[in-house]
């Protein structure tokens, strides 16, 4: 499970632009894009999409439930007065994901009538007859945990041993790439807006090179 920033040149569904490091707020399987890598074609590449919710890193805290609810925090589906903070919120989204790809099922389901009660309270159950490591099961116990503050963060997840075990030779450097390499990116970003406003722009009809008039139609 490899979750890295998505870059400044992303975009929500209005078109807006969204600077290094969001808050998704509607992560789930849905919206991951499997790839490789570009260079060699090697390594597989996780791409998230769909930012319609999405929150900049200049202001994660959020009040409003949104997403979707089997794969809401608790303190989203909660949410109301109080504040959360999104990208906590996104770290449970992301335990979710963990959860269904190694027992194949969501941990809460939504026609269990109480279902809010058990995903609020983070009762879940861990199949047992489904072989996972207990690296993997450590990781995904804190990961799915109630109280947003006791979940792991994004730094302890990549300074986990599971995380950490099974990664691909030169994963964690392109990661660091990904959220740190690329730097100032205000004229790169100009340059794209320019190629994009001008192919947006709709070239007025030459009048002198208009085509003959076929006789009894007009021009």
């Amino acid at each position: 499970m490899s979750v890295t920033r998505a870059s400044s040149l992303s975009q929500d569904q209005k078109g807006r632009k969204l600077p290094m490091g969001v808050a998704n707020r509607d992560l789930k399987l849905e919206n991951l894009l499997l790839d490789r890598d570009s260079q060699d074609g090697a390594r597989p590449l996780l791409k998230i999409c769909d930012f319609g919710y999405a929150k900049a890193d200049t202001n994660s805290s959020a009040n409003t439930a949104v997403g979707t609810p089997v794969y809401m925090a608790p303190e989203v589906i909660m949410a109301g007065k109080d504040k959360y903070n999104a990208k906590k919120a996104d770290i449970w989204s992301c335990g979710i994901i963990l959860y269904a790809m190694l027992f194949g099922k969501h941990p809460f389901d939504v026609e269990d009538k109480l279902f809010i009660r058990k995903l609020v309270l983070a009762r879940y159950h861990l199949p047992p007859e489904v072989p996972v490591s207990e690296d993997c099961l450590d990781m995904l116990r804190r990961v799915l945990v109630a109280n947003p503050s006791q979940r792991l963060n994004m730094d302890q997840i990549r300074a986990h041993r599971w995380f950490r075990g099974s990664l691909p030779p030169g994963a964690l450097e392109m990661n660091r790439f990904l959220i740190n390499g690329f730097g100032p990116m205000d004229e790169f970003c100009q340059e794209v807006d320019a190629i994009v406003d001008q192919a947006q722009v709709v070239s007025a009809p030459d009048q002198n090179h208009w085509p003959s008039a076929t006789p009894g139609i007009p021009r």
